[in-house]
């Protein structure tokens, strides 16, 4: 009983709640392997390329919002905490939260394994290398525990 001597008013989940949402989950993530292979298959060479590109874009695109992100977040972080005017402070901040919204919205789902296998099974080394290209330059945001276990 907490310390109010009130007994608590939020409901307890059910115990098989956490497991019917992985089910749920897993069984989506199965239907949207076996799409993205079907659509796959209706691609031409040439087609598969401007995929990779549009891919490539994509992952550029979602960079530049987190950039733009991270750079507001770090003003109005600054603005709040009294510290604007420290140059060094500003850029350490917002290379951090960049850093941090690398890793949560792009490099943590292009280094999740399954993902690396389906779409290595889909294109080709060479498209592989464009996209391996393109996302270097964003692996330092991997956590320091991650860059140390990797090298």
């Amino acid at each position: 009983m907490p310390a109010s001597g009130r007994a608590s008013t939020i409901p307890s989940r059910h115990p098989t709640q956490p497991l019917s949402r992985s089910r749920h989950a897993s069984h989506c993530l199965f239907r949207h392997e076996l799409e993205w292979a079907r659509e796959d298959g209706k691609l031409s060479k040439a087609q598969r390329d401007a995929a990779v590109d549009d891919l490539i874009a994509l992952v550029v695109g979602v960079d530049g919002i987190l950039q733009t992100q991270a750079g507001s977040d770090a003003a109005y972080f600054l603005r709040q905490t009294g510290m604007a005017g420290d140059t060094a402070r500003a850029a350490s901040v917002g290379a951090t939260l960049l850093k941090a919204y690398r890793w949560q919205y792009i490099v943590s789902g292009a280094l999740e394994p399954r993902f690396q296998e389906i779409l290595g099974s889909l294109i080709d080394e060479t498209q592989m290398k464009r996209v391996l290209d393109a996302l270097t330059p964003l692996m330092y945001a991997r956590p320091l525990a991650m860059q140390r276990a990797m090298s």
